[in-house]
């Protein structure tokens, strides 16, 4: 990891950068720090290369798993397994909602473009692969083919072991895409979140987890927090 040793923090670069993050978001920091400005910058500094750390992975199970889940809903239910008409009773009214919200952008966008399944499952947000697999009322969903976004999942997986790890990865990625503190996690800590994430992604994909292993920084990021 990159100390941050090499900057010289002065009054004027202190508050420049104050200003800069704004105060409520420093003060996260600061207190980490027990009111010592600079080693807070330095943990803020920890905190951002530890969200770059994550984004392989996180990008890597959000695409893969959408891939996977589309497959599996393909084999199900057929091509067209997007048509809000035909998912009504079928999934909750939400996420009936993301997919004609999706729709709408592409026909809003005068692009010219055909619709395709591809557009439809790129423009679904995280947020509605995650539901499918964390509400209870998909079970039967899970029973009939949602098991199978997970090919390489250990035997006897159910959708309830899956459930409790994705959904705090789902918001572990919100928190990351906003910039958010996130090196101080709890139930469970970041480097169990980094576990979890491998694991997810070799069940759907054991070539992308050893791919993403071959190239993480997190553990080297992880193991140098600020002194």
């Amino acid at each position: 990891m990159v100390e941050t040793t090499h900057f010289i923090y002065d009054e004027r670069k202190l508050a420049g950068l104050r200003l800069a993050l704004s105060e409520p978001r420093f003060a996260t920091y600061l207190s980490r720090a027990a009111g010592d400005q600079e080693s807070a910058f330095k943990l803020y500094v920890w905190n951002t290369y530890l969200s770059e750390a994550l984004y392989m992975p996180l990008q890597s199970l959000e695409v893969a798993l959408r891939n996977s889940a589309d497959r599996a809903l393909t084999s199900f239910w057929g091509a067209t397994w997007y048509d809000p008409t035909f998912l009504a009773g079928k999934l909750q009214a939400e996420q009936i909602q993301r997919v004609e919200k999706v729709l709408d952008k592409h026909s809003e966008s005068k692009m010219g473009t055909p619709l395709t399944k591809d557009y439809i499952v790129a423009n679904l947000g995280f947020a509605f692969w995650v539901d499918l697999f964390f509400f209870r009322e998909y079970e039967k969903l899970w029973q009939f083919c949602l098991h199978r976004s997970f090919p390489n999942k250990q035997k006897g997986t159910q959708r309830s072991h899956v459930a409790p790890i994705i959904k705090p990865l789902h918001m572990l990625r919100n928190r990351v895409a906003h910039h958010e503190p996130i090196a101080w996690s709890s139930n469970p800590r970041l480097d169990q979140h980094h576990t979890n994430l491998l694991k997810l992604i070799c069940w759907v994909s054991p070539e992308t987890e050893a791919w993403i292993r071959q190239h993480s920084r997190f553990e080297e990021v992880w193991q140098n927090k600020p002194q």
